[in-house]
This record gives structure tokens, sequence and C-alpha cells, in this order.
């Protein structure tokens, strides 16, 4: 039986009611604002499976898992914490790097390139993504990672090169040095000065990093050299030259778009 959504938020509203004897109400108003959110995305509908006793079952999870992942999820998505962001790109890495054995690649060091190439794209999308606080950070951090992996094996073995005008995005970095063919020389041409024009904006070593890892195909190991840093910074460096570009090409459309 499917459940309309007035009845679940008739429902969560005691529940909620319940918890507000136990915590305060700026909690019980968090916690509130992610269901209803969760609710809109059917995330509710799914996990009570149509059985209306399973609704208090599923605020006390959202409320301890909000008690037990806020502060990460803060940290990582709002401060941008370095040291978090560290140690998640590094797992975020190992998660990739086991994901791409178990589909077939083969143990050796352009595997692990790949994998940590798959760890920063799945990263920026965490860091804009909303997590619904009733499943288990890493274990949602995982699926991230996993689908980025597949999103790679789908590019990879696409056999149209045609771009869609979305990809004038980060996507757009790891491609627009090819050489092109004729039918799409033009428009890669367009991508690479609107992708320069980024570049150009970061700060020194964001840039340095960029102009190492992409555009002279060093690996982060031979980038740490030359840059005199260690690996997890070329990561961290990275990552963050990434969402800067993606932050100045959404804030170009908006212009134009204006």
């Amino acid at each position: 039986m499917t459940l309309q959504p007035e009845v679940i938020k008739a429902e969560l509203d005691k529940s909620l009611d319940i918890l507000a004897d136990q915590e305060d109400a700026d909690f019980v108003r968090k916690v509130k604002s992610i269901l209803l959110t969760n609710l809109d995305r059917g995330r509710i509908q799914k996990f009570i499976e149509g059985d209306i006793n399973n609704i208090q079952a599923y605020v006390l999870r959202v409320a301890d898992s909000y008690e037990s992942h806020f502060q990460l999820v803060n940290e990582l998505q709002n401060d941008k914490a370095n040291e978090e962001w560290k140690e998640l790109l590094e797992k975020m890495g190992r998660w990739a790097f086991n994901f791409l054995i178990r589909k077939g690649y083969r143990v050796e060091h352009a595997t692990q390139d790949i994998a940590e190439e798959c760890a920063v794209e799945a990263a920026i999308q965490i860091l804009n993504a909303y997590f619904p606080f009733d499943v288990s950070f890493h274990s949602w951090a995982r699926v991230i990672v996993q689908h980025t992996c597949l999103k790679y094996f789908r590019k990879k073995t696409k056999k149209s090169v045609v771009q869609d005008s979305k990809l004038v995005d980060i996507d757009a970095v790891q491609n627009f040095l090819t050489d092109p063919t004729h039918h799409e020389r033009e428009y890669l041409d367009d991508i690479r000065s609107v992708l320069l024009e980024a570049i150009s904006q970061l700060s020194d070593s964001r840039k340095q990093v960029i102009e190492l890892t992409y555009f002279k195909g060093l690996s982060p190991k031979e980038a740490a050299e030359k840059m005199g840093k260690s690996i997890g910074a070329i990561y961290n460096l990275r990552f963050y030259a990434l969402e800067d570009i993606r932050k100045i090409l959404g804030e170009n459309r908006n212009n134009i778009n204006e």
C-alpha cells in the first residue's frame, strides 16, 4: 500500500513531538527540515515500504544520524576542512581502486591514477550533494565513488565523441587536450578558450597542479616531486582547483543567461 504524503507528514509530526521531549527545539527543527526534504525526494516512502508503523523508526534513524554526522558533513561541505578532506580523499581513492580491480582492471600504477581521478570527481560531487542523514555517511560516499567509476567506464566505452553543451565543465578539463575530429574542432576550440580563462583565475599553486597533471600529463607523484609537496597536498590542490574551475564556469554560464 502506498501512503499519501499528507498521511506521512501527520505521522512525522507525531514522531517529532515525541523527539521534542528529548531534544531541544533547534535540533527538532533541523531534523524536521531533513525529513521533509527526504519525503519530497521519495526516500521516506522507500524506507517505510507502505507501513505507517515504520515512520517513527525512520525519524529516530535520521535524528541519530544527524547527531552523528552533522559535524563531519558541515566540515566537508561548508568549512571545507583540509584534514577531513585529505582523509576522505584517501579513503575514496582506496574504494575506487578496489572497485576498479573487481571490475577487471590490473593492479598497476595506471589503475591507481584512474582511481585517484575518480576519487577527485566523486569528492566534487560530495561537496555539492545533499546528504539525507538516513544512511551512513561513508556508505553514501562509497556509492558515489562507485557511480563515478561506472561513469568513467561509460565514457571510455562510448563510441560517439560528440560533446553535449553541458560538458563545458570539469569533464572537459580531462578531454579538451586530445586531438579533435574535424566536426568537433570548432566546438572544442570554444571549450579550450573558456577553460583556459577559468584556469588563469586560479591561485598559482592550483594553476600549477592543473598544468602539471592535465597539460603535461604528470602523475600525482611526479607533480609532488616537481612542486616540492607531498602527494596528499597534490590531491588537495587538484581537488580545490577543480572545484574553483567548476564554480567559475558556473558563474560564467549564469552571467550569460542573465
